[in-house]
């Protein structure tokens, strides 16, 4: 079947330093919105997840980068 999970994308005006943060600014940021974006739309509490496990990537039929998380 087909799965439609959470999605979201992160904002680079939310990581620390705006456009011009760190790589690991950035990549907080990418991991962080995972995190939030579950919450946002799931409603399960953030101390009920693990850690976001990046599980590959691809492009959409619009050629939008994707990335697959559990």
């Amino acid at each position: 079947g087909l799965y439609n999970g959470p999605s979201g994308h992160p904002e680079p005006a939310h990581a620390e330093g705006g456009l011009n943060s760190t790589p690991a600014a950035a990549l907080a940021e990418v991991f962080g919105s995972v995190t939030a974006e579950t919450i946002e739309e799931t409603g399960v509490r953030a101390e009920e997840l693990s850690e976001p496990l990046l599980i590959g990537c691809m492009v959409d039929g619009r050629l939008k980068p994707d990335l697959l998380f559990v």
